[in-house]
């Protein structure tokens, strides 16, 4: 005996009506898709670059802001604070006169023995400046982090740093750049409130 083997049909009420039209809907649907997707994730992955670059030059500016508040520059910082401090008087005196103010602030840095504080405070503002010219530092994040301790040092040794480039042709240039072009830009500075 034979057995037939018939091929079982599923009953048309359950067959799914998917077209030629369907199917080629649905194929394209997914190129487009898949498409989307890529230049989604090409996107994305740029974005991501962008913002790790960013990311990156943000933790080298911390890093110059971190070194700037430990030894040595905490010590040199200190000691420039002390002869300001300790000659306030003097300072104050010499302030209505350009050129007696400019006498004072040098004789304050010979007898308080500060040309090597001064030049090692200044190379780093030079460092921070390149830094942040570089894009190496972020130069929001650096401006921000430096303008105040730069503005500290450039009011009282504007005249000093003039005098001082008659010999060293770039001497406290990264101090006077950083206080000059956080007034240029327009944003408000620190303490502008109070003023």
């Amino acid at each position: 005996m034979v057995e037939s083997r018939t091929k079982e049909v599923a009953p048309s009420h359950l067959k799914l009506p998917l077209g030629r039209k369907t199917y080629d809907f649905l194929l394209n649907t997914a190129k487009v898709a898949g498409v989307l997707s890529l230049v989604y994730g090409v996107g994305f992955g740029i974005f991501q670059y962008y913002e790790a670059k960013k990311e990156k030059r943000i933790q080298e500016s911390l890093s110059l802001f971190r070194q700037f508040n430990s030894m040595p520059f905490t010590g040199y910082r200190n000691d420039i604070d002390i002869a300001l401090i300790d000659n306030r008087k003097e300072i104050a005196g010499a302030a209505s006169d350009e050129k007696k103010f400019a006498a004072t602030i040098a004789d304050v840095v010979r007898k308080s023995k500060l040309e090597a504080e001064l030049a090692f405070v200044f190379n780093f503002f030079d460092t921070v400046v390149y830094c942040a010219a570089k894009n190496i530092c972020d130069p929001d994040v650096t401006y921000d982090l430096f303008y105040a301790g730069a503005q500290e040092l450039y009011i009282p040794f504007y005249q000093y740093i003039q005098a001082q480039r008659n010999s060293f042709n770039d001497f406290g240039l990264g101090v006077e750049t950083l206080v000059k072009l956080k007034q240029s830009s327009g944003r408000p500075q620190p303490n502008a409130a109070a003023k």
